[in-house]
């Protein structure tokens, strides 16, 4: 997982076959990092951006930091 520390945009990176292979977030902007079930999303908002974290499928567990 590659966060900015600016924008607070998102890359997560699963290694299949000896690469790294980019996952796309999903149609609502969540990626998920499977191996601890936990999804991420960046938030534009006035003074910035957020980064959104919550278990998977799970949104009344969603917390920005």
């Amino acid at each position: 997982m590659v966060v900015e520390r600016d924008t607070k945009a998102v890359q997560v990176f699963a290694f299949s076959d000896g690469n790294f292979v980019l996952m796309p977030p999903s149609a609502d902007g969540w990626t998920l990092l499977r191996p601890i079930d936990v999804e991420l999303r960046t938030e534009l908002i006035d003074a910035g951006s957020v980064l959104h974290l919550r278990l998977r499928g799970e949104p009344e567990t969603d917390r920005a930091v």
